[in-house]
């Protein structure tokens, strides 16, 4: 639950900051609502509520120096070591006992034992299951590219995961899983997906992109272009959503990175460097009027609101 984890440290960054009681009885309502939305959201937000206190209670016992500067010092320091902690409980079990996996913000190839080649994005887990009659990649967390070498034993090539399976009927192919479902896309070739707990089969062809879960398959949309570019280590995005841009980004970023407010319609083009976080966010930063607040090298957000947001935050 990586992404809820940061909604609740960016309500637990909320509150602390609000500057009247007004703002704060305001903050708390939207907070438990939030929390109200899924069981696992008050879960979280309460581990890490007792986290950040005890940080914040134990930080505060080396009188940080006053103002509005001390403060953001002192919330910076104690978020980013709860992050830390919080984040060594997020990992599966299956992402620690697969056969490769990658960490934050790597991206691995593989060469299987028949020739064909698989790549992990960041943050990715699978298991390989060879046999005499198929060949399996297990997906457990993330993304991975298979490319598939032809078999002289015509052996099936098969990525599966939570949601289902998606069969090679030629080359080249993305899975992706995230949290309520996966996608499928085709780079090469046709790949046929099957959800888990379904009996219909749909076959996706190149140039197109397929989402399911274990229930059902979606409508066939248009792939993105260049939609494997991370492999190369750069992001290509066309007229994205500057939420959808952040949120990507931050895939690849250790920590905390958050878009904090969208009251601005923002929409961006471009590419974008995978393994360099603050060159990603300067080329941003020089494409759209957005403010960067960084309070350590493990919390940074965005900002869209103010007049000023090509300006530097306070303490950047």
């Amino acid at each position: 639950m990586p992404e809820v984890r940061q909604q609740a440290a960016e309500w637990l960054i909320q509150l602390t900051e609000a500057d009247t009681e007004a703002q704060r009885i305001q903050l708390q309502a939207a907070c438990q609502a939030w929390q109200q939305r899924h069981p696992r959201h008050a879960e979280i937000f309460r581990q890490m509520e007792t986290l950040w206190q005890s940080l914040a209670d134990h930080a505060g016992t080396a009188k940080p120096k006053r103002g509005k500067g001390g403060r953001k010092v002192l919330i910076g320091s104690a978020l980013s070591a709860l992050l830390l902690l919080g984040g060594l409980q997020l990992p599966t079990t299956r992402y620690w006992l697969a056969d490769e996996r990658t960490s934050t913000g790597e991206i691995r190839q593989i060469s299987l034992s028949d020739g064909s080649r698989i790549t992990l994005n960041t943050h990715s887990a699978v298991d390989i299951r060879f046999d005499a009659h198929t060949r399996t990649i297990r997906l457990t967390e993330g993304e991975v590219l298979a490319e598939v070498a032809h078999d002289p034993q015509q052996r099936p090539f098969i990525v599966e995961n939570r949601d289902g399976t998606a069969t090679a009927l030629g080359t080249r192919y993305l899975v992706r899983q995230d949290v309520d479902s996966s996608t499928v896309t085709v780079l090469e070739s046709t790949v046929a997906v099957k959800p888990l707990h379904s009996a219909t089969i749909s076959k996706v062809y190149a140039g197109e992109q397929l989402r399911f879960d274990a229930q059902q398959a979606y409508t066939l949309m248009p792939a993105p272009a260049l939609a494997d570019s991370w492999h190369m280590q750069r992001l290509v995005f066309e007229d994205a959503p500057l939420s959808a841009v952040i949120a990507r980004l931050a895939e690849y970023r250790p920590g905390l990175l958050k878009l904090r407010t969208d009251t601005r319609p923002l929409r961006f083009t471009g590419v974008l460097p995978t393994d360099d976080g603050d060159k990603a966010l300067s080329i941003l930063q020089q494409a759209l009027p957005i403010r960067i607040q960084r309070y350590s090298n493990f919390v940074v957000l965005v900002d869209t609101a103010g007049a000023d947001a090509r300006q530097p935050a306070p303490d950047q």
